[in-house]
């Protein structure tokens, strides 16, 4: 049968947002696994966990990678997993020499280096190439906004290079060569990555101290959900840390937990875009990650305004952090199916970002990350053209 079977976890971490997941096209045999880190703090306390993260435990290659900030404990993660080929696609935001420079003095002081964090920061692009990493998209500023125009919608990569005055800069700052590009977006499988960058400053100049605030934004979602062409359905569940779910989908011979968290386990059912006035499903993600949305939220809503239909899940800044908090992104997805706002739970988890949550409106679903807690998404569309009921 003709589907798109989808899977998404916000995995067990209790110091980000870990959004993983895989998309299995039947019609032609093919999947694509995605990853998505983006740490809230540059320590990790009581140093590296021991416990794999579940992307990491797959088997299955990562199609898609993106490291959102420079925070040590995902760049170390990011690298475990490049030296083992199991990555084909890197997205990660650009940061001047100066920068890195400073970022791993930083690490230094707090006694969390190591060597291959110290090369990888010398230069991201030089050391991913050497690993034979496939696709490296350094991404610093925004390229053009997403409107969903047919011919955007070609599979592969879509972004922009930088600007003949910016990039000969950073050719000087790096002392060669190295590709930058503008924010833009990657489809596959005819799913849609979308990323916008925040945080940075212009110029390349660095004056900020400490944390480097520099943000990747990613949007994720299927193209073609149609409803008056295609069937669907999403659910979502809770899961435990000892469960052995796994975000990425495998040999399509082995029953996959799909099937079995429904026979199985409690789980929300998501079928309002059946209703006749819906004229299409809203089965996308949004992970804010790290960016400060009190001073970005009009370049944000601005940069996701044509998507913001088909977001069902939405990450809360910095981990619920007041400091990171603007009660205007309550309006961004507010709506009359349920919406899900999804916090890492950290040290800096504000109790009233987390009521203004809860009471905007009966609609929305906060969902609580941590190492005992994660969240599942999961679904398929098929065609209505299909005869066959089995999947």
């Amino acid at each position: 049968m003709k589907a798109r079977m989808f899977r998404y976890l916000f995995e067990n971490v209790d110091d980000g947002i870990v959004l993983s997941g895989g998309i299995r096209n039947t019609e032609k045999n093919q999947c694509t696994n995605f990853t998505y880190v983006c740490g809230m703090r540059n320590k990790k306390e009581g140093k590296e966990s021991n416990t794999p993260l579940r992307y990491e435990q797959a088997a299955e290659v990562c199609h898609i990678f993106v490291l959102a900030s420079y925070t040590a404990i995902y760049i170390e993660s990011l690298l475990k997993m490049v030296r083992l080929n199991k990555v084909k696609t890197v997205v990660l935001p650009y940061l001047p020499p100066q920068r890195r420079l400073s970022l791993l003095h930083w690490y230094v002081g707090e006694g969390i280096a190591a060597v291959e964090l110290s090369r990888f920061l010398e230069c991201p692009y030089r050391y991913l190439k050497e690993t034979e990493v496939e696709n490296i998209y350094l991404v610093y500023g925004n390229g053009e906004v997403w409107h969903g125009a047919e011919h955007q919608l070609l599979p592969g990569p879509h972004f922009e290079p930088l600007d003949k005055e910016e990039q000969q800069m950073v050719q000087e700052m790096e002392r060669h060569y190295v590709p930058v590009v503008k924010a833009g977006y990657l489809v596959e499988n005819d799913w849609l990555f979308y990323f916008g960058h925040f945080g940075h400053e212009s110029n390349f100049y660095d004056r900020s101290s400490g944390i480097i605030s520099s943000s990747l934004a990613m949007f994720q979602g299927p193209l073609y959900t149609d409803n008056r062409k295609t069937d669907s359905i999403m659910t979502g569940k809770i899961f435990t840390g000892e469960k052995s779910c796994n975000p990425y989908f495998g040999n399509p011979e082995i029953k996959n937990c799909f099937y079995q968290c429904l026979y199985e386990e409690d789980h929300a059912d998501f079928r309002k875009h059946k209703r006749k006035e819906c004229d299409a499903g809203c089965f996308g993600t949004l992970a804010i990650g790290n960016i400060n949305m009190g001073r970005f939220l009009p370049e944000v809503r601005n940069r996701f305004f044509d998507l913001w239909r088909q977001v069902r899940a939405m990450t809360l800044p910095g981990c619920g952090n007041r400091e990171y908090w603007n009660r205007q992104c309550l309006t961004m997805i507010l709506g009359e199916s349920f919406k899900y706002w999804i916090c890492g739970l950290d040290r800096k988890t504000s109790p009233s970002v987390i009521s203004d949550v809860v009471v905007a409106s009966p609609q929305n679903r906060l969902v609580t990350v941590s190492k005992e807690y994660g969240y599942c998404f999961s679904g398929y569309l098929v065609p209505l053209d299909e005869e066959s009921t089995e999947i």
